[in-house]
């Protein structure tokens, strides 16, 4: 029996479209594939910081209450400086909790602890945004901030991944300059 042409046209679209249909079969199944995959570990992370969150539960249920306000405090100056905020006041108060709860004044250091917290909360932004202009030296916006252009080294320590080299300024550059109370030390001898 001889094929025609036409007949091997119809026979070639026809296992053509077989492959076609097979390919999009394989597609869907590993789109299903990578979503189970994508599922199972949105599970596992959920099951993980579950978990973890069990946990923390549990130790706090251990700590005297004293302790444990002084803890979270701390936990709540670290969020707020890094959030930019000045904690210098609040950390002065986590201080005198601290010196309350070895004393064995837990009340005291309870209380502490939580005026430490409001204050770290309530605190100003440790830093002000400043936009650089064209011929402006990091000593200059020190000088015009502070009073002091020594305290260039402060505003570059501030901004170290935005200014690689200090002699380099872009103009338009947003710099972030630090308070008196930032936290960030002046070099010594200025």
């Amino acid at each position: 029996m001889r094929i025609t042409r036409l007949q091997f046209v119809l026979l070639v679209v026809a296992a053509g479209g077989l492959l076609v249909g097979l390919l999009a079969f394989l597609q869907r199944a590993q789109r299903v594939r990578e979503e189970a995959a994508i599922r199972q570990a949105a599970d596992t992370r959920t099951r993980a910081e579950m978990a973890k969150q069990v946990a923390k539960q549990e130790s706090e249920k251990r700590l005297p209450p004293g302790r444990l306000a002084v803890a979270k405090a701390a936990e709540a100056l670290a969020a707020e400086r890094q959030a930019g905020r000045d904690v210098v006041q609040a950390e002065a108060t986590l201080q005198k909790a601290s010196a309350a709860l070895t004393k064995g004044d837990a009340a005291n250091a309870q209380a502490l602890a939580l005026r430490a917290e409001t204050e770290a909360r309530q605190g100003p932004f440790a830093m002000r945004a400043h936009r650089v202009k064209p011929g402006e030296t990091l000593w200059r916006i020190a000088k015009r901030s502070s009073g002091r252009g020594s305290d260039w080294y402060r505003i570059w320590l501030a901004n170290r991944d935005t200014i690689p080299d200090f002699d380099v300024l872009r103009a338009g550059l947003s710099l972030k300059v630090p308070s008196e109370h930032s936290g960030l030390t002046r070099r010594k001898g200025m």
